[in-house]
């Protein structure tokens, strides 16, 4: 059994809906995997909470952030993810939508034993079309879906990612969604893995 734990602010006043919708699609996509799923929203989104959720579950585990975030945090109103609180996300694989978490965030994390981070270098993009809401959730959380439901290493889901997001820019490009897609390729160049991408879901089967 992998133990998966997803933070997603569904309470914030600009981007709530698109979060929650980020963490329905996971958590439908891996309905039919081995995995015991522990969700976190918005009004729990603190440091306190995640923190002891993560310690609180055997590891190796995955943690997911679905939020606002800067180069140092994960949150808005609350910040549930830090410097601060990075030591216990040791042996996990940690995967964020969260604007610029790579910067120091990720690094942070790593250097505390993290096993591999997957995030944004720099701000990342919800569409200003809500209709488009669903194509960037599937582009930017293709990653840790493929890793969780399948025997791919985190480089080869990373990849594929990759793959999904030209496939979308160009269909955008194909239709004259030419803001969508120019946004949707800036999302694509920013995100980055951190850490080791040899690693399938079985390196995160919790004793």
């Amino acid at each position: 059994m992998i133990n998966l734990a997803i933070a997603y602010d569904d309470n914030d006043s600009d981007l709530g809906d698109y979060f929650e919708e980020s963490f329905q699609f996971i958590r439908d996509a891996i309905d039919n995997a081995l995995i015991d799923l522990h969700a976190i929203p918005g009004l729990d989104c603190n440091e306190a909470n995640v923190s002891a959720c993560v310690l609180g579950r055997p590891k190796p585990s995955v943690f997911a952030g679905l939020s606002h975030g800067n180069s140092d945090v994960l949150g808005a109103d609350e910040i549930f993810v830090s410097l601060n609180n990075s030591h216990h996300f040791n042996d996990t694989f940690f995967y964020t939508t969260g604007c610029c978490a790579a910067i120091n965030l990720g690094p942070a994390l790593i250097n505390q034993g993290c096993r591999c981070f997957v995030g944004y270098t720099d701000v990342s993009l919800a569409p200003e079309n809500e209709d488009f809401n669903a194509i960037y959730i599937e582009c930017e959380t293709y990653c840790l879906k493929e890793f969780l439901c399948s025997e791919k290493t985190i480089e080869q889901a990373f990849q594929e990612m990759l793959d999904l997001f030209d496939n979308k820019i160009d269909d955008f490009f194909d239709t004259n969604e030419i803001v969508a897609a120019m946004d949707l390729q800036t999302n694509k160049d920013r995100l980055m893995p951190l850490g080791d991408t040899s690693l399938t879901r079985n390196d995160f089967i919790a004793a």
